[in-house]
């Protein structure tokens, strides 16, 4: 499949964070197996020495995809621009489209279609890849949301402090320009969801609007109206006396770049203006309930919305996983998309 490169989206189109319209981008960024054991029916990785960068594709990394290719159904990997030029083979994401009637005749009306972006965890590592999760972006598109699975870079192949957060940062505000291409999307209505060190990544999307300038990543184009937050390390102080991966991607501990945790961490920067839902095991051996119940509680001081819904088991990836987790996460997902956070929270829940 060809991939694709785009334009930056334009400064000052910053969506609020708040919106009543359908259209969702849920950013879920989950742990699962090597990026090299990609599921079949995975779209190709960008490459620079692939299709990607010969013929007619070379043209349409200048241009972006057409109107026309980016048909209800398809499934279309996209660059996104990052200051300094970023790595083509990382700096992607793939949009599915899902198939709704009448798309081609005026039958779904713009800034309407739900929006799901998920980017992959993984530690903040490279040993994790987007194309593992290609399969639940096809399983939420067959429930009538566009879904936006990114690539960003990571420690080991390139990333760190303060790439893996910029990185993400700008492939999130490119959906203000997949909305010009695709005017169904409606780019006001975002939600980020991460699963473990990605659901850091998707609160750092809401913290964006808090953070001091010299944080990472440009101001805000796309602020996210809900975080979905899975089995997510929202505490990066006890990640680093754990695992000690945030010590990799922070560059030190707590003690060596405390002005890089207050910026990034979760329990440190919050944004009580977008509400938060938490799904955490009570068995999570990796990071610990008790890490989603202190952020809740952090939050609720703070003034925000949130709600943390428990699952009796399955592990650390048990809400990304399975029967049992991902059967039960898939429609909260699908009910913020719909209908934001008070729908999202307001749908059975069976732990």
């Amino acid at each position: 499949m060809r991939v694709v490169s785009g334009r930056r989206p334009a400064t000052g189109v910053r969506a609020p964070a708040r919106v009543g319209a359908l259209l969702l981008t849920v950013v879920l960024i989950v742990t699962g197996c090597s990026a090299t054991d990609t599921p079949p029916g995975t779209p190709a990785a960008p490459s620079q020495s692939g299709s990607a960068q010969s013929g007619s594709a070379q043209s349409a990394s200048q241009s972006g995809p057409s109107i026309s290719a980016l048909r209800p159904g398809s499934v279309t990997p996209i660059r996104y621009p990052v200051r300094g030029g970023g790595d083509p083979d990382q700096n992607y994401g793939v949009l599915h489209l899902p198939r709704l009637p009448g798309w081609n005749s005026g039958g779904v009306r713009p800034h309407s279609v739900p929006v799901v972006a998920i980017i992959h965890g993984g530690g903040w590592l490279d040993t994790i890849g987007a194309g593992t999760f290609e399969r639940l972006a096809r399983d939420l598109a067959s429930s009538g949301v566009a879904v936006w699975n990114i690539e960003y870079r990571r420690v080991g192949s390139g990333g760190g402090w303060p790439t893996t957060f910029s990185d993400v940062a700008s492939a999130v505000d490119f959906v203000a320009e997949l909305g010009r291409r695709v005017p169904q999307l409606d780019t006001g209505n975002v939600t980020a969801m991460g699963h473990s060190a990605g659901g850091q990544l998707a609160a750092f999307t809401a913290a964006r609007q808090t953070i001091p300038p010299h944080g990472p990543g440009p101001d805000p184009i796309i602020v996210p109206r809900t975080v979905i937050a899975l089995a997510a390390s929202l505490d990066m102080v006890q990640t680093a006396s754990t695992t000690g991966n945030s010590i990799k991607v922070l560059g030190g501990p707590p003690t060596a770049q405390p002005d890089r945790y207050r910026a990034v961490n979760p329990i440190q920067r919050l944004n009580p203006r977008v509400p938060m839902i938490l799904v955490h095991a009570r068995n999570d051996r990796t990071v610990r309930y008790r890490v989603s119940e202190d952020f809740a509680a952090a939050l609720r001081r703070a003034g925000g919305r949130v709600t943390l819904r428990p699952l009796a088991r399955g592990g650390h990836a048990g809400p990304v996983s399975g029967a049992y987790g991902w059967d039960r996460v898939r429609p909260l997902i699908v009910a913020a998309a719909l209908g934001g956070y008070r729908a999202a929270v307001a749908s059975p829940w069976h732990s």
